[in-house]
């Protein structure tokens, strides 16, 4: 249990099948905000948390945005924060 960056720092590498794993189940997350229109922008290993299973979650949803209109999200992509162009949707 924790977060991804602090499980990362105990074993130096996740083997190819436990980074595949947890790739698979953050895509998953970030793809179920996404079709609810929500924008995270602040997604980092301090972020992900893995529970007693091992299953992610996704958590400091403090810079996310919730995007009403296509325009919205261009504007934040835009407009945004200096480090916007580095948004991948």
């Amino acid at each position: 249990m924790g977060d991804l960056k602090e499980q990362l720092n105990e074993v130096e590498f996740f083997s190819e099948k436990r980074a595949t794993f947890h790739a698979a189940e953050i895509s998953l997350a970030v793809q179920f905000l996404h079709h609810r229109r929500i924008l995270l922008r602040d997604l980092e290993l301090e972020n992900v948390l893995v529970d007693s299973d091992g299953h992610c979650k996704i958590a400091n949803f403090g810079l996310s945005m919730s995007l009403q209109s296509r325009d919205t999200m261009w504007n934040a992509v835009k407009y945004g924060s200096r480090d916007s162009n580095k948004l991948a949707l």
